[in-house]
C-alpha cells in the first residue's frame, strides 16, 4: 500500500461525491477530489511529505546541479518554501499570468540566467499547467527539466511535456487503497471501479470532457 494514499485519506484530503462528481479545471469529470492544501495544516503528515519531495530533489541533484525550487500559484507555493528552505535552496514562485500593475512579471524571486530548478506542485491533471509555468521560467532565463507533486491523476490522458515528472502517490494507488482497505461502502467501491477502469468514458458520461 502507498503510505500517501492513506495520508491523504486519514486527514480528510480525500474527497467522493459518486454522484455529484467534481468538475477539474480542465473539464474532466472525476466522482473523487484530492485536496493536498489540506497537507499543511497536519505538522507530522506534512513533515513526511515534504521529507519525500526533499528526496526526491537531492535524486535530482544526483544527476545535475539543482539551482532554485519553483511553486506554482497559488498551491505549490507553501511546499516551494518548505523544500526550499529545507535543502538551504533559493527559491522562486510563478504566477498562473503576469501582474497587471507594477514589473507585470510572472515570476517572483530571482532567476540567474541558466539556472535550472525543480517545480513543485501539489496536483497534476493533464499537466498544462505544469508546462505553464515552466514556459514562464524559461521565458525568464532559467529552465525546469524536472517536476515533483503530491499527487498525480493519472487516469486521465496527459498533453506530452518535456519534463521528468515524479509523484508521491497516484489517483489509481488512492481508489486502490480505498476498495481494498474497505474505506468506503460498496456502492462507492462500484462507482470507483467504473472509472478508474475507463475515466474517460466515465467522464463523458457525466457531462464533462470525452477527449484530450
Amino acid at each position: 500500500m502507498n503510505e500517501f494514499a492513506k495520508i491523504l485519506c486519514d486527514i480528510g484530503a480525500v474527497k467522493i461525491q459518486p454522484n455529484d462528481p467534481y468538475t477539474f479545471t480542465s473539464g474532466w469529470k472525476s466522482p473523487i477530489y484530492i485536496d493536498c492544501r489540506l497537507i499543511i495544516s497536519f505538522p507530522e503528515q506534512r513533515e513526511r511529505v515534504i521529507q519525500a519531495m526533499c528526496d526526491q530533489v537531492e535524486q535530482f541533484a544526483r544527476a545535475g546541479k539543482i539551482d532554485f525550487i519553483a511553486g506554482g500559484e497559488t498551491a505549490g507555493i507553501p511546499y516551494a518554501a518548505f523544500i526550499a528552505d529545507r535543502l538551504g535552496l533559493p527559491m522562486i514562485y510563478v504566477r498562473k499570468k503576469p501582474k497587471e500593475f507594477g514589473t507585470k512579471s510572472s515570476i517572483e524571486g530571482r532567476i540567474n540566467l541558466g539556472w535550472d530548478g525543480v517545480l513543485v506542485e501539489d496536483l497534476m491533471t493533464d499537466g498544462r499547467s505544469k508546462e505553464m509555468f515552466a514556459q514562464s521560467i524559461s521565458s525568464a532565463g532559467g529552465s525546469v527539466r524536472r517536476i515533483i507533486v503530491v499527487a498525480r491523476y493519472d487516469l486521465f490522458p496527459t498533453v506530452i511535456i518535456e519534463q521528468e515528472v515524479r509523484c508521491l502517490v497516484t489517483t489509481r494507488e488512492i481508489i486502490d487503497h480505498l476498495i481494498g482497505d474497505r474505506v468506503v461502502d460498496d456502492n462507492t467501491s462500484h462507482v470507483l471501479e467504473l472509472f478508474r477502469d475507463d475515466p474517460v468514458s466515465w467522464s463523458s458520461t457525466m457531462g464533462g470532457r470525452a477527449e484530450l
